[in-house]
């Protein structure tokens, strides 16, 4: 994946494009799963981000912290009694 594709891919409704057999890119998917891993992690005061995997291709890297007492929820209309973070 180029480097400049590596911050889009996180946004809502952004789409893998994968080679077909006739050599013309097709959309894959819906857009939303590396959006919401980015969600998810900055609820919990961490990082989600691609990177160059040693010999080729590319590592996701999600990364919370450790301290449980760092990780204190930020306001969100999805958290409620009973979810991550309440």
């Amino acid at each position: 994946m180029p480097l400049a594709d590596r911050e889009r891919v996180f946004a809502r409704g952004v789409t893998g494009v994968s080679e077909t057999a006739s050599g013309t890119g097709a959309a894959d998917g819906t857009g939303a799963g590396l959006a919401i891993v980015r969600w998810v992690a900055e609820l919990h005061h961490g990082t989600a981000h691609l990177a160059d995997a040693p010999g080729g291709g590319l590592i996701a890297e999600l990364r919370l912290p450790a301290d449980p007492a760092a990780r204190t929820s930020s306001p969100s209309s999805h958290e409620g009694p009973g979810t991550v973070g309440a």
